[in-house]
Order: C-alpha cells, then structure tokens, then sequence
C-alpha cells in the first residue's frame, strides 16, 4: 500500500462528493441512505469490519508489485470498510487501525456489481492499495446476508487492495 507525507483522515460516517465531471472532489458530508440511492442498493451503505489475515495477504503474493514508491506488503491487521452513498457516485474507504485510510470511488449495482474506477485524492494526501505501475480499475460482486458483507474479486490486478477487500464483513 501506498503512504504518501500526509495521511488521510476519513471519518466512518463522511463521504467525499464529486460536483461534476472532470472537477476535483469537494467537501464531505455524512453517508445516509436517502431517496438518491440507486435501488437495490441503499442495504450496502454503512460500515463494515473485519479483520484482514496472514493467509489474505499470502494469497494474494503471487500477484504483488511492491515495485512503485513508497510501496510496502500490507501487514496483518482490524480494518474498517465505510461503503458511503454520494452524489453522482459513492465512495469505499478502507481505514487501518493506524488511522491510515483509502478511498475510492464507486459504482454498485442491485445486481451485486461493486465497480472501483479510481482513487480519492490519490497524491493530494489520499492514499492507495497500488502505485501507478497497476491499472486503478477493479470490479468486484457484493453480496449482504443480514450484517455479513462478502466482497469476491472478479478483476482486480492490485494485490493489495484484493487481500484488503477480498472476504466476510460484519456490519458495525
């Protein structure tokens, strides 16, 4: 994962908005599951924990570039996951217990389709799973059992953001 100077402090229950697009990311505003959710899909919104493993992060190895700056394996560790909506498209936000967080944009679909296009503020303080030698894109299903979230890869090339996210959550 990438650790830029400046660390990003994301609160559980923010949300970063896009006013449009091509402009930069503006202020945050609490999550919430209002009208504007896309149907089917207000039930992802909220926060998620679990705790990510020794075996998560091995079996992703084969697949890991730790190639770019400032990149290092992620370590064994409790992660909050805070799926929040926004407007025109929600944010995923993975925070460690060191604080340290990323966030990224994304699309979900009652389906079960989790598309991830890009970082939030990658550079500008926000951090990411890859450096720039990986393609930022990842597609992922959803699927919510009661308070179990599970997350399955379908194309994700970055290793650390699949050992991360890849697995069973539990709704806080």
């Amino acid at each position: 994962m990438s650790r830029t100077p400046h660390i990003l402090l994301v609160a559980t229950a923010s949300v970063a908005l896009v006013a449009g697009c091509g402009s930069d990311h503006k202020s945050a505003t609490p999550a919430s599951t209002s009208a504007a959710a896309k149907p089917g899909t207000a039930s992802l919104y909220g926060t998620y924990e679990r705790d990510v493993t020794k075996a998560d992060i091995e079996r992703t190895d084969k697949a890991r570039s730790e190639a770019g700056p400032n990149q290092e394996k992620p370590k064994p560790d409790h992660v909050v996951l805070t799926i929040a909506e926004g407007d025109p498209q929600g944010t995923i936000t993975a925070t460690g217990s060191d604080g340290f967080a990323i966030a990224m944009d994304m699309n979900a679909t009652s389906g079960g389709k989790l598309d991830l296009p890009s970082y939030v503020n990658p550079g500008k303080g926000g951090g990411a799973f890859c450096g720039p030698e990986i393609p930022t894109p990842a597609s992922y299903s959803w699927k919510l059992n009661g308070r179990t979230l599970v997350l399955t890869p379908h194309k994700d090339l970055c290793a650390d953001r699949d050992s991360t996210l890849t697995g069973k959550w539990t709704r806080r």
